[in-house]
C-alpha cells in the first residue's frame, strides 16, 4: 500500500463508530504567544493571549460545513460555524493560573474554550486533507495580588503527546492542565514588589517571542529558516538540539539556558542589520536554521515541540565590561518561553530526490521594506523552486498555517498551465520552465501604523503529476518582512560638509570642521527632521572622547570652572609648561532637548519597551533645533591660555558627535530600531537609540582658532665705528593681555649714526598647522637706506595636539587614540615666521624718529565671516605691532692718543680723529 500525505494524516486519526459523533479532529499544530497592555503599569492589568491552532478535520463529520476552500467561513468562529460541536472537547481549552510566588498554594485559575476564529481552510487539492487554521485571542486580567501567570493550551478529551517535561518541569507549581500541548510563563515583577507598577518594579517583558513555523512539515526537514520576532527587542534563543546553524545572523554566545537548566539554547536577535543599509549583500541572511528531524513512527506521523525563549535586559547602557547587560535567561527573572507544536509527516514513497522540489539557496529570507513601499504594494520577494527531473511540474503554495497565496487576475490556483505568459511570475500555480518555478510574492498594502512590524510568510513547493493525485512536498522556506519607517536626519543649517582631514591629510568620514574663533561665539546650530508624519524628534551631542571616566576633565560640556581641563593623556614633562592652566570648556546645549546631559535614555536597571525616557529628555514635533553655545576667550581660559603669549597656548580641538532620534518606541509601542543595544560591543559608535530610530552619527571638530601675533622684535648691528657708542637697547616697553591683543602696540629703540642694523620682527601662530606671513603696514613706510628682506618661515619645536583617525573612520575603540599631544621635539614648518629690515643709519637720519609697523597673517580662512573683520578668506590678521627708532644728533669729540708717550711727543706719531656718536 502506498502512503501519501492524506493517508499519513488520516491513519493517525481515530475514527469512532459512525452511530454517534465522529472522533475529535486531530491537532496538527499550535502556538501560544502573549503581550501586556501598554498601560499595564498604570493599572490596566491585562495580558492578551493569542492561540493559533490547526486541525485535520477530514473525517470530522460533526462539522461538515467546513468544506475545503470555502472562503465564506473565513472570519467566523468555530462555534458559530459548527453549532453542535463541543468546542472544549474537540478543539481544547486555554487555561490561566495566577500565582504570587512559587510557593503560592492559592492560585487563581480560569479556563476558556478555544472558540477560534477561522483563518484558513486549506484546499484538498493542495494538502490532500481538510486542514482548518484558527486564531483565538483572549484577554486575561491579572490580580493585583499576583505576579506570575502560566497559560497552557490542552485537549481535555485525551492525554497530550507532550508530558510536563523540559521547560515545564521547572515549574514547582500545579497547573490546571496536567499535560499541556503549549505552555507559556510570565513573571511580571519580583515577588516583594507587587503590584508591579512603580518605577522599580515595572515589568521588563511586554511581549513574548513569536516564532513562526509551518504546522505541517515533511520529514526530514533540514535547515528550515526559523522566523521569530520579539517586539521588546530582546534577544531570543531556540532549543539548540534542533538548531543546525545560525547563519549570517548576529548570534549570541551559547550561555543561555532554559528554566530548568537542562537545555542549552542558541541565541539570536530578530533583526541583525540596519534596514536602511540592507541590500543584496544580505541575500544569505536567513536567521537560525532549524532541522526538524524527529522520525515519524509507523503511522508516518510525529508531533514535536519547538521551544523559543527570550532574554529580558537586566541592565542596559552600562560603561564597564564587568557589568552584565542581560539577565540570565529563564522565566524566573522575567524572561519567557513559548512553544510551537508542529507535525512531521513522512512523504509518499514515490517521492524521490529527483522529483521532490526544493527551493534554490540562497533564497532571500529577510526582506526590508519601508512602509511607504508597502503602501504602494511594492514590498515583495521572489522565491524559486526546482526539481532535478525537468519534466516535473511545480506549483508554490502557502505553507500550512499561513495566509493562502492570492492567485491574482488570469491565474489558476489549481491548474498547471505552461502557457501563463507574462503572468507566470505572479501566479503561484505551475507555469513551469523546465522543472523550475519562480514566484513573486508581494505584501498587501500597509500604512504608517505598521512601522516596526514583522510579517512572516512561509512557502511550500509541490510537485504535480498529471497521471496521479500524488503530491511531493518540499522543505518549506519562510520569509520575514520587516516594515520600517524613516529615521531622522540632519539638515541645513547643520554643518555637514566633508571638510575635516586628520594630521595625515586623510578625510575623516562623517566629520565636519567648525571654527571657534577667539573672542567670538561658536556658530554651530544643528537641525534634524523626520519624514514620517507625526514623529517627534530630538538631538543629542556629546564629547565622545572625553565622556570616558579617565578623560572627563576635558569634556567639552563640562560646566565647572575648575583648573586643568587638559585632555588626557597629559603631555610629557618637556612640553607641559603653560598647558596646565586651562579651565573647563563650559560649552552649553541650547534649544530643543537641551536638558539631556548623558547618552542614556532610560533607567538602565528597569529597561523595557515602554519604559519612560529619562528626566531631561524632550522631543519636538517633526523637527528639532539645537545650538552649541561656546566662546573661546582669554579671560576665562576655556581652551586658551593667554598669560604667557604670544603665542597663546590652545587646548586640543574638541570633537563632539551626535545623533538625531525619533520617538518611534513610544509611538508604536514596539522596539522598532536596531537590536543589540549593548554599549560595550558598539563602543563609541553606540547610538543608544533604545528602540527608536536614530540618524547616522555625525561629528564636529571644534577648531580652536586664534590669530598670529608679533611676539618680539630683535635689533642687531652689523657694523659700528665704536661699540661703546652703540647705545643699543629698549627705551620703553609696555605689555597688556586682552582677548584679542598681544603685547603693547609700540616699543622704542635708540640707534647710532654710521651703523648697519638688522631689525627682525617675529610672529607666532597658536595654531601649529597654520602658515604665517609677516607684512609691513603700508602707512608706516621705510626710511631711506632701509631694505626689506621679506617674510621667512622658521621651524620651531612646540607642544601641539595630534589628530589621527585610522582609515579616516572612527571605530568602536579609536576615539581614545585619535587625540593626544606631540612631544616638544615636533618641528612645525611655518607656525613661526619673521620679517627683517636691513638699515644703514646715516647722518641724514640724525635727530629723527622713525616708526616701522608690521602685522602677521595666517593662511586659514576658517574664521572668515565668523570673527572680526581682520579674519579674511586669505587668513586672519593679528594686531599691528610698531617699533620706534630714535637717531640722536651727532656730537664731535676727539679721540685720545693710545698711549702717554704719544702725548709727550715720543714714539710714533698718531693721527687725530673725530667720531660722530
Amino acid at each position: 500500500m502506498r502512503w501519501n500525505w492524506a493517508v499519513s494524516l488520516l491513519i493517525f486519526l481515530h475514527v469512532a463508530p459512525r452511530c454517534c459523533n465522529s472522533a475529535p479532529p486531530q491537532l496538527v499544530g499550535a502556538s501560544l504567544t502573549w503581550e501586556l497592555h501598554r498601560s499595564f503599569v498604570s493599572g490596566v492589568r491585562i495580558v492578551t493571549f493569542k492561540l493559533r491552532s490547526s486541525f485535520n478535520a477530514t473525517d470530522f463529520t460533526d462539522c461538515s460545513s467546513l468544506s475545503q476552500g470555502d472562503t465564506t467561513k473565513i472570519g467566523t468562529t468555530v462555534s458559530s460555524t459548527c453549532s453542535t460541536v463541543s468546542v472544549a472537547t474537540n478543539f481544547g481549552s486555554l487555561c490561566f493560573d495566577q500565582f504570587a510566588s512559587l510557593t503560592d498554594t492559592s492560585p487563581i485559575s480560569t479556563c476558556v474554550d478555544n472558540n477560534f476564529q477561522i483563518k484558513a481552510i486549506d484546499t484538498d487539492s493542495d494538502w490532500r486533507a481538510k486542514l482548518v487554521v484558527g486564531e483565538f485571542v483572549v484577554n486575561a486580567t491579572v490580580s493585583n495580588s499576583k505576579n506570575r501567570l502560566v497559560a497552557s493550551y490542552f485537549r481535555r478529551d485525551k492525554s497530550s503527546t507532550f508530558s510536563k517535561t523540559g521547560f515545564w518541569n521547572a515549574l514547582p507549581i500545579t497547573l490546571s492542565s496536567t499535560s499541556p500541548a503549549c505552555v507559556t510563563v510570565l513573571r511580571l515583577c519580583d515577588d516583594t514588589l507587587l503590584p508591579c507598577s512603580n518605577a522599580t518594579s515595572r515589568p521588563r517583558n511586554f511581549f513574548s517571542p513569536v516564532p513562526m513555523l509551518p504546522f505541517l512539515v515533511p520529514y526530514p526537514a533540514l535547515n528550515v529558516p526559523l522566523k521569530a520576532h520579539d517586539y521588546d527587542g530582546h534577544p531570543m534563543a531556540v532549543d539548540s538540539s534542533s538548531v543546525s546553524a545560525v547563519a549570517s545572523y548576529e548570534s549570541l554566545p551559547n550561555l543561555m539556558q532554559s528554566g530548568d537548566g537542562t537545555q542549552t539554547l542558541t541565541g539570536f536577535f530578530d533583526l541583525a542589520v540596519d534596514p536602511r543599509t540592507a541590500s543584496t549583500a544580505t541575500a544569505g541572511l536567513r536567521g537560525p536554521l532549524v532541522s526538524l528531524t524527529l522520525a515519524p513512527t509507523g503511522t508516518d506521523r510525529a508531533e514535536s515541540l519547538l521551544v523559543v525563549g527570550d532574554n529580558v535586559y537586566d541592565v542596559l547602557e552600562v560603561g564597564t565590561a564587568s557589568t552584565s547587560f542581560m539577565s540570565v535567561p529563564g522565566w524566573q527573572d522575567g524572561s519567557t518561553v513559548v512553544g510551537t507544536v508542529y507535525t512531521l509527516v513522512r512523504p509518499d514513497p514515490v517521492c524521490t530526490a529527483n522529483n521532490t522540489p526544493a527551493f534554490i539557496a540562497p533564497t532571500v529570507t529577510e526582506v526590508f521594506c519601508s512602509y511607504a513601499q508597502a503602501a504602494l504594494g511594492a514590498c515583495s520577494v521572489k522565491v524559486t523552486a526546482t526539481t532535478v527531473t525537468p519534466s516535473v511540474k511545480i506549483k508554490i503554495i502557502s505553507s500550512h498555517g499561513f495566509t493562502a497565496l492570492s492567485t491574482g487576475a488570469g491565474c489558476s490556483s489549481t491548474v498547471c498551465d505552461a502557457n501563463c505568459g507574462d503572468q507566470g511570475l505572479v501566479c503561484p500555480a505551475c507555469c513551469p520552465i523546465a522543472g523550475r518555478k519562480d514566484y513573486l510574492f508581494s505584501l498587501p498594502q500597509l500604512s504608517i501604523s505598521d512601522v516596526g512590524r514583522f510579517i512572516v510568510q512561509c512557502f511550500t513547493a509541490v510537485s504535480v503529476f498529471d497521471t496521479t493525485s500524488t503530491r511531493c512536498y518540499s522543505t518549506p522556506t519562510c520569509v520575514k518582512f520587516h516594515i520600517y519607517g524613516s529615521a531622522p536626519r540632519f539638515v541645513d543649517p547643520t554643518p555637514l560638509a566633508a571638510n575635516s582631514e586628520d594630521d595625515y591629510g586623510v578625510l575623516v568620514k562623517g566629520r565636519t570642521d567648525v571654527p571657534a574663533c577667539l573672542g567670538y561665539p561658536l556658530q554651530l546650530t544643528l537641525r534634524a527632521v523626520d519624514d514620517d508624519a507625526g514623529d517627534q524628534v530630538r538631538i543629542f551631542v556629546e564629547d565622545k572622547f572625553n565622556t570616558q571616566s579617565a578623560f572627563v576633565s576635558g569634556n567639552f560640556f563640562l560646566a565647572t570652572s575648575g583648573s586643568n581641563a587638559f585632555v588626557q593623556p597629559l603631555p610629557s614633562v618637556d612640553c607641559a609648561s603653560g598647558y596646565s592652566t586651562w579651565k573647563a570648556f563650559g560649552a552649553l546645549r541650547v534649544g530643543d532637548n537641551a536638558g539631556q546631559s548623558t547618552l542614556q535614555t532610560m533607567d538602565p536597571l528597569r529597561a523595557a519597551v515602554n519604559s519612560p525616557y529619562n528626566a531631561g529628555i524632550s522631543f519636538a514635533a517633526g523637527a528639532a533645533t539645537q545650538s552649541i553655545k561656546y566662546t573661546l576667550a582669554c579671560n576665562t581660559s576655556n581652551g586658551v591660555n593667554c598669560t604667557a603669549g604670544p603665542p597663546f597656548k590652545l587646548n586640543l580641538n574638541p570633537v563632539i558627535c551626535g545623533f538625531a532620534y525619533d520617538s518611534s518606541r513610544a509611538r508604536y509601542g514596539r522596539w522598532v530600531g536596531l537590536r543589540n543595544p549593548d554599549r560595550r560591543s558598539q563602543g563609541y559608535l553606540s547610538d543608544h537609540s533604545m528602540g527608536d530610530y536614530a540618524s547616522d552619527m555625525h561629528c564636529w571638530r571644534i577648531r580652536l582658532q586664534a590669530p598670529p601675533e608679533i611676539s618680539n622684535v630683535e635689533v642687531s648691528y652689523l657694523t659700528i665705528v665704536d661699540q661703546t657708542a652703540g647705545q643699543l637697547g629698549w627705551l620703553s616697553s609696555a605689555a597688556a593681555a586682552g582677548d584679542t591683543g598681544p603685547l603693547g602696540d609700540v616699543v622704542s629703540y635708540k640707534l647710532a649714526v654710521g651703523t648697519t642694523y638688522n631689525i627682525t620682527f617675529y610672529a607666532r601662530d597658536p595654531n601649529p598647522e597654520d602658515s604665517v606671513s609677516v607684512f609691513l603696514v603700508g602707512d608706516s613706510g621705510l626710511p631711506d637706506g632701509a631694505v626689506v628682506k621679506g617674510s621667512s618661515c622658521i621651524q620651531e619645536s612646540r607642544c601641539m595636539g595630534q589628530d589621527v583617525v585610522s582609515g579616516g573612520s572612527y571605530s568602536a575603540t579609536t576615539f581614545s587614540t585619535t587625540q593626544t599631544f606631540y612631544s616638544a621635539s615636533t618641528k612645525l614648518p611655518c607656525a613661526t615666521a619673521n620679517l627683517t629690515v636691513l638699515w644703514d643709519v646715516s647722518i641724514a637720519h640724525a635727530g629723527s624718529t622713525f616708526r616701522i609697523c608690521t602685522v602677521a597673517r595666517d593662511a586659514s580662512p576658517l574664521c572668515a565671516g565668523m570673527g572680526p573683520d581682520t579674519a579674511t578668506p586669505a587668513g586672519w590678521y593679528g594686531s599691528e605691532r610698531c617699533a620706534d627708532f630714535y637717531i640722536p644728533l651727532p656730537s664731535l669729540r676727539w679721540i685720545a692718543p693710545s698711549s702717554p708717550a704719544a702725548l709727550r711727543g715720543g714714539g710714533a706719531v698718531e693721527p687725530l680723529g673725530a667720531l660722530l656718536p
